[in-house]
């Protein structure tokens, strides 16, 4: 594996990557960019924000009005910083100034990108990206929630303490010139941090992990292959093995009265024959809205694992807890690991920028991670209007008027854009061409996250742990816990609840009829306390077995369960385990799904006339241990293999119907569709005369093996064609990268594309051939040895210049992890320390 090399050449390598990125920007004509003179002066320009954060590594003390007392904050030599206040308020104001010291610029982009004004410093590129974020009216929710926290409520002073820390920064690096470069390059200054700023980012996080377009693509499908045979294809329930970790229906649930969906019937307004061209004209236009968003504006990929084990499964006798949440890449990182003691708080963990508490990591009393739950929270709903009623819309009987604001979003470089927004009942509009289409996404309704994320850090049981998670709407995600004694999960979050008979998986009718009628009790939420087994595994699996009475989301929607059911497998047959166990299962490349797949490939190809490169590559195949790691040439055969298997079989049926995949590559069928992949691996293992399996275009009757052996033959013409003519030389790194890029877009900012090992369906879950999804924080604690082991890619600091940029990759891509340690552990051996001191505001 080729590794990057740190120590003192870091900051001049990185300068000068800028330097060469900025100077070619320069070059072209890129609308908004100041003028550059100034930017690159010598003593006062980009070289010296550069230098100022470089020296963010060393010692420093500072005076820092609003502090009542003391503060210490002790580096660990790869920029952990450990925070020793006297008081729980300056303890939050603290950890705003570090959060602003080394990513002040991602904070404020993210804020930005959250409450529409992307545009102000990037130009009309973000337009689109700003009235999407206006129509949601994240800024808005995050205002009313802040209006809505009392003067002295905790919630509200650790709000106000952290903006305070952030304020800091941002004056002392405009009085002596050193606000970060990109502040320089894009020409403008931050604004003040607010209270509800950091709200706003709470949103954002909440849209990143709930906000789906799941049921405009299944609307188009419907119109194109049809209702019936989509439902077969991508049905409610999974149609393989999920692992949950509830298998029955919760205590005292109702029947399946208020969700047993099952995906029989036809919605109203929707054709089972895909006749309606207008509304497919209306979904095909409102996906197009949906694909030209950032990525951080529609969660597409669920792939997060977690687990706990009991203390009669462990080595030491008592609990572990893993977790690692996978997100986009970028550098930096989304993560910022802090550490804080304070008369009323301990704890530490990975922390978001412009957000004060961890949102994975361990306490004095208790540790925990998080999985997406990947339950449905996006609703879309037809509005039925009438050119006779403008702004009007009917709903339960009546004629009722849109809810019409109107914003104005700033350009820079251009003139301003005044935008009309209207709402629903159901909440924005999003599109109105030729259909009136409103979305109903559940991160709109108040929920008091802030609280719950701050609670989190005190909680001393599993009860008070749940208790804490019950105010949460959206997103929801499954919370894994571990003390000393027990171990826990639940899934937190709003699970709502329609009438009998709606399909909510599509866009349903406005008039009334469909709409949400209340919410699952909390107590009837998935979850798990302390199981028979010992055994708690979490990896975007549907978290409940068959016999759960409430809709949760389709198969589409959830992980097929691979990873959480290796998981399972692994610890059942360990025996006692420790923290190795969990570092090996962390990094594990095993393929489930493969395991299962490639013995009746190689039965298939039994007997067949095969060509040399085709015998060799069967040859690689033959004798794998199905684990995709790096040199692993058979990894190259499987991944390619299946793609083409999947196309061979749903491609034509994709092409009999016209799906406009190749204008919606989102539609397409891919190793990204849970439900196609279920249905595959299904047939394949179980239903080999599957009808599917033939071509409806040539009308060519197929089974699986024939399907198989077409797809093998094109697997292997794909891989001779790219990687040459000996199977052996066709290792997976050559074939699968990683992708870190700068959040910036600057190319030499990034890292990577770099070979890897892993795939889709490994616990060391990656997106397809280049990766820019996958583990982004790594964690395992363990309550015998009292150990916490963390480690993410990238480092601590945004700035290039600093030590601390790169400095964790190395040690992520080796599988190295860094231990928690205490304040005094950290402050010895000359780590540099800075000391807060309370007293009046220095003048510039």
């Amino acid at each position: 594996m080729r590794m990057r090399t740190f120590g003192l050449w870091t900051g001049f390598a990185a300068v000068l990557c800028l330097n060469t990125a900025v100077l070619f920007a320069a070059g072209q004509p890129a609308a908004g960019l100041p003028a550059l003179a100034s930017v690159f002066h010598p003593f006062d320009g980009i070289w010296t924000d550069l230098r100022a954060d470089a020296r963010e590594a060393e010692g420093r003390n500072r005076t820092l009005e609003g502090l009542g007392g003391g503060v210490r904050i002790a580096f660990e030599a790869d920029g952990t910083p450990h925070v020793k206040a006297e008081t729980d308020r300056d303890a939050w104001m603290a950890v705003g100034y570090l959060h602003a010291s080394f990513r002040l610029h991602q904070m404020d982009l993210m804020r930005r990108q959250a409450g529409g004004r992307l545009a102000e410093v990037t130009g009309r590129s973000a337009l689109a990206s700003d009235t999407f974020q206006r129509q949601l009216g994240l800024a808005r929710h995050a205002e009313q929630a802040w209006n809505g926290l009392k003067p002295d409520s905790e919630t509200r002073q650790i709000l106000e303490a952290y903006a305070e820390g952030v304020n800091e920064v941002i004056r002392e690096q405009k009085a002596s010139g050193t606000l970060p470069s990109l502040f320089k390059l894009m020409g403008y200054e931050p604004e003040p941090w607010k209270g509800q700023d950091t709200l706003l980012l709470t949103n954002l996080l909440s849209q990143m992990m709930s906000f789906s377009k799941l049921p405009v693509y299944y609307a188009i499908w419907s119109e194109t292959l049809g209702y019936e045979r989509t439902m077969e294809l991508m049905p409610v329930l999974p149609p393989n093995r999920q692992y949950p970790f509830v298998a029955a229906a919760p205590a005292g649930a109702p029947g399946a009265s208020s969700g047993g969906h099952t995906g029989s019937g036809v919605s109203a307004g929707v054709s089972a024959s895909g006749a309606d061209a207008p509304l497919l004209a209306a979904h095909l236009e409102l996906l197009h809205t949906l694909e030209s968003l950032p990525s951080m504006a529609v969660h597409e990929n669920p792939s997060s694992n977690g687990w706990a084990v009991a203390g009669s499964k462990s080595a030491s006798g008592k609990p572990l807890l893993a977790g690692d949440p996978h997100l986009d890449y970028s550098i930096p990182s989304i993560w910022f690991e802090v550490h804080v003691d304070s008369p009323g708080f301990s704890f530490g963990g990975g922390s978001v920028p412009g957000i004060p508490a961890v949102l994975v990591g361990r306490s004095a009393s208790s540790a925990w991670t998080m999985t997406s739950g990947q339950n449905q929270q996006t609703f879309y709903y037809e509005e039925k209007t009438d050119p006779a009623k403008p702004d009007h819309y009917y709903w339960r009987g009546e004629w009722k008027p849109f809810e019409v604001r109107e914003e104005t979003v700033k350009i820079k470089g251009g003139a301003s854009e005044t935008i009309r927004i209207l709402s629903s009942v159901h909440g924005p509009i999003l599109i109105q061409e030729g259909r009136t289409l409103a979305v109903d996404w559940l991160g709109s309704v108040p929920s008091l996250n802030m609280a719950s994320l701050t609670g989190m850090l005190r909680a001393k049981s599993f009860g008070e742990f749940k208790e804490v998670l019950r105010p949460i709407t959206a997103p929801m995600m499954n919370f894994l816990y571990a003390d000393a004694k027990d171990i826990g999960v639940i899934t937190a979050g709003r699970i709502p609840t329609f009438p009998e008979g709606t399909k909510p998986w599509l866009p349903m009718p406005g008039s009334g009829e469909h709409d949400r009628t209340g919410w699952v009790p909390y107590e009837q939420n998935p979850q798990s306390h302390n199981p028979p087994d010992g055994v708690i595994s979490s990896a975007n699996q549907r978290q409940t077995g068959a016999a759960y009475p409430h809709y949760l989301g389709t198969s589409a929607y959830f992980d097929p369960g691979y990873r959480a059911g290796r998981i399972y497998k692994e610890l059942a047959e360990a025996g006692k385990v420790d923290s190795d166990t969990f570092k090996l299962l962390q990094h594990d490349t095993y393929d489930p799904l493969a395991s299962a797949v490639v013995p009746r490939l190689l039965e298939a190809l039994e007997g067949e006339t095969l060509s040399g490169v085709e015998r060799r590559a069967a040859a690689e195949l033959q004798r794998w241990n199905y684990k995709a790691e790096e040199g692993s040439s058979a990894a190259s055969v499987w991944w390619v293999f299946w793609e083409k298997y999947l196309q061979e079989t749903f491609g034509p049926w994709w092409e009999k119907h016209s799906v406009p995949v190749k204008e919606h590559p989102g539609l397409a069928v891919s190793p990204k569709k849970p439900s196609l992949v279920m249905s595959l691996e299904a047939w394949t293992l179980n239903d080999p005369g599957n009808p599917y399996f033939s071509n409806p275009v040539t009308g060519e009757k197929r089974e699986a093996p024939q399907v198989m052996r077409t797809a093998f033959r094109q697997a292997v013409e794909e891989l001779r064609g790219k990687l040459g003519g000996d199977p052996h030389q066709w290792a997976w790194s050559r074939l699968h990268t990683r992708h870190f890029p700068a959040l910036t877009r600057i190319p030499s900012l990034g890292y990577g594309p770099q070979g890897s090992g892993g795939n889709l369906y490994s616990l060391d879950s990656v997106g397809v051939r280049e990766s820019v999804h996958g583990p982004t924080w790594r964690m395992i604690a363990d309550w015998g040895s009292g150990r916490t082991l963390t480690s993410y890619p990238g480092g601590q600091s945004e700035n290039p210049g600093s030590p601390w940029y790169l400095n964790r990759m190395n040690p992520w891509w080796e599988g190295q992890y860094n231990e928690f340690l205490l304040f005094d552990q950290a402050s010895a051996g000359g780590n540099p320390v800075w000391t807060l001191e309370p007293g009046g505001r220095k003048a510039p």
